[in-house]
């Protein structure tokens, strides 16, 4: 299987093969003192390995962060590779004369070593990628300072995370070098919910790149400006605000994003550009209907300019905690450096790398996407944890999902056991993040999450369990005879029973799940030496020495999750390890007679439909009916999208609908239809408010 990266295969080992490392030498040692630009040699460097090497297509410059300051490497690539489950190789013989060019135009103090560069570190880290895009061909460095000195200095000053630079230079056409250009800032999470894209057209972060180029070239980040406004959502609990982001001229209900704004929005989340990043990869496609060039056509006075990365500021000590370097493993010190120990700028990989298997691969991102951003966990092939790992504090509650429960460390499996996260996460008004190693996972979290229970009859619904034993307040644990159908089903009015054959054998209130009001069925009752099996008149018929000695075709019944909501469609953010790193997804509309999700406003009557059929059921006298139906209507609909869609009101529902719309004091009310689960939890005056979604 290939993407627009090359073959997946590929990418799960992040690296560089036959990379050259050019090592500075020490600051400490006046001999090492430097009093000129070095731009001019890298470039004759370049233009050598162009000229002395025609199957290169394309000269990688990697600018790294380290502890003490920053390091360059050099990779030179063919037009393409093919092998599956390799680094990205260099071109067959440039490895060579990058180092023999090296050691001609670079001061003798420099070191030059060779080897394999693995990237593995820079892909689970919370990191913002950004692009130089060129608005006009009429620009020029020559009076500029040093760029990467003034995005250093910009950052620094706003401590911020550290940035790894990347230029892709391309053979020169006429008289300018095409080149892309990057700067990934490690630390910094990026967007992946509405929020967070709001607010960052609300604020107008600039990009490092706004503040270190001219005039005529700006950051990628700046092109949604031209397609995107922004949209207030009222938080929960009267707070300030929140934004979302809407297509400025698409303001009607029946509209959708055309391309060119979703290409833009794209350029918000910079996810596609920390993969390109990563796999070493120009991803022009997102530019194609933007205005502005994805590539900087630089003359070769520009390209110098660009090059002058020696000596970048040294005054790092505000990433001295900064520990996601990349690692080199070494093939042979070509020139050993003067006054530097080069394994202090990128450390050998420790043991296992490259991950052998994607599953690995998945272990390794998920930990340290699950550590702080500026710390590297201790051991990269150590468990996740628990399935309630909680990431950073800023992050809230994080699980891993994996329906066949064979990846990490106890992730969740269960429907019932995302129901029983979400539940805790909305609660205690924490945000929820998922991560899945797939697709397939990725899409049934979501629909775990936007119908939160299994399965829905005339007058009841039917919720899932949880691996815990149903336990009564006096201790007794009850039991159900496999041979036998037995179901967990909750009414409207929040009674419940436990129906075996059809027939109710325990009956209560959702407030008492543990205190039943009618009990007839078997149970364990705990001994001094074990428990006692006791039957439905009484008499004990067997004893067991612990729970999972008990004789078939008994078994202790499960306990059953409520949803706190009807619905979590945008609660959740569910992120899914693309082979290198993780990105947001959203669900397949349900309702959609096609596959095309850009699509999903034309379609609000069906989804409005699906979303009545599935969550309420014929109200019975005794049900309340259900309320506020717009409000999680629009939370339904919403959890389709990552920006604004327009909330439904009374005239448009009972256009729609089959059954009678009202307006009350409590929102839209269907007069006819129940809760199939009523809402156990008001958000919009008990909770905090998200983060995830933008909520």
């Amino acid at each position: 299987m290939t993407n627009e990266y090359g073959p997946d295969e590929s990418s799960w080992s992040l690296g560089r093969e036959g990379i050259v490392h050019l090592v500075a030498p020490g600051h400490t040692d006046p001999a090492a003192a430097m009093d000129r630009s070095l731009g001019a040699p890298l470039a004759r460097i370049i233009e050598e390995t162009f000229e002395d090497c025609p199957n290169v297509e394309q000269l990688e410059v990697l600018v790294v962060p380290t502890k003490t300051g920053y390091t360059c490497c050099l990779h030179a690539q063919p037009s393409a590779t093919t092998r599956p489950h390799a680094p990205v190789p260099a071109a067959h013989g440039a490895t060579g004369m990058l180092v023999d060019a090296a050691k001609r135009h670079l001061p003798g103090l420099f070191g030059i070593e060779t080897g394999s560069l693995w990237l593995q570190p820079l892909a689970p880290a919370h990191a913002v990628t950004g692009r130089a895009i060129e608005t006009t061909t009429r620009w020029s460095l020559a009076n500029a300072r040093q760029p990467f000195h003034v995005m250093e200095t910009w950052t620094a000053s706003r401590r911020r995370g550290p940035l790894v630079y990347q230029l892709l230079i391309r053979p020169r056409q006429d008289t300018t070098y095409p080149v892309t250009l990057r700067a990934m800032q490690l630390g910094q999470r990026p967007p992946t919910d509405a929020a967070a894209l709001g607010a960052l057209l609300e604020e107008g972060v600039p990009s490092p790149l706004d503040v270190g180029l001219p005039a005529g070239v700006t950051s990628a980040r700046r092109l949604a400006d031209d397609h995107w406004e922004t949209v207030p959502v009222a938080r929960a609990g009267g707070g300030p605000d929140a934004v979302r982001p809407m297509v400025g001229y698409v303001p009607e209900t029946d509209g959708y994003p055309p391309s060119a704004a979703l290409h833009a929005r794209e350029c918000l989340t910079t996810a596609h550009e920390t993969r390109g990043f990563l796999a070493a990869h120009e991803h022009t496609t997102p530019y194609t209907e933007l205005d502005g060039a994805p590539r900087l056509s630089a003359t070769a006075a520009d390209l110098q300019r660009l090059l002058d990365v020696f000596p970048l500021p040294t005054d790092t000590s505000w990433r001295a905690t900064m520990g996601r370097s990349p690692r080199l493993a070494r093939t042979a010190v070509e020139q050993p450096p003067t006054g530097t120990d080069s394994e202090s700028l990128l450390p050998a990989p420790p043991d296992g790398w490259p991950a052998a298997t994607r599953e690995q691969a998945f272990l390794q991102t998920a930990t340290g996407w699950l550590s702080p951003g500026d710390h590297e966990p201790d051991n990269l092939s150590a468990p996740i944890g628990g399935s309630h790992a909680t990431a950073p504090t800023t992050a809230g509650v994080v699980v891993v999902a994996d329906q066949a429960a064979g990846i990490g460390d106890v992730p969740i499996g269960t429907p019932g056991g995302l129901v029983s996260v979400a539940n805790h996460a909305v609660t205690s008004g924490e945000p929820l993040w998922v991560l899945t190693a797939d697709a397939a996972t990725s899409q049934w979290v979501h629909r775990t999450l936007h119908t939160p229970w299994l399965t829905t009859h005339t007058k009841t619904s039917e919720p899932y369990d949880i691996p815990d034993v149903w336990i009564l307040d006096n201790n007794r644990i009850p039991l159900e005879d496999t041979t036998t159908q037995t179901a967990w089903l909750v009414a409207p009015t929040n009674e419940w029973g436990v129906h075996v054959d059809g027939d109710v054998r325990a009956h209560g209130h959702l407030d008492a799940l543990t205190t039943p009001t009618v009990f007839e069925l078997p149970y364990l009752e705990k001994t001094s030496d074990g428990f006692a099996h006791v039957t439905t008149t009484g008499d004990v018929c067997a004893t067991y020495p612990a729970l999972t000695a008990v004789a078939d075709p008994w078994r202790p019944i499960k306990q059953p999750v409520i949803p706190q909501w009807p619905t979590f469609a945008d609660y959740a953010t569910v992120l899914e390890y693309d082979s290198t790193t993780f990105r947001p997804v959203w669900p397949t509309p349900p309702w959609l007679p096609h596959t095309d999700p850009h699509r999903i406003l034309r379609y609000y009557p069906d989804a409005a439909r699906k979303f009545v059929d599935t969550h309420t059921i014929p109200r019975v006298s005794s049900a309340p009916p259900a309320t506020d139906v717009n409000h999680w209507l629009s939370r339904y609909y919403q959890g389709h999208a990552d920006y604004a869609l327009n909330a439904p009101n009374r005239n448009r529902l009972a256009d729609i609908l089959d059954s009678p719309v009202k307006e009350t004091s409590n929102g839209i009310t269907l007069p006819e239809r129940a809760w199939a689960t009523p809402p156990q939890t008001d958000p919009a005056t008990n909770l905090p408010q998200s983060d995830s979604h933008g909520n």
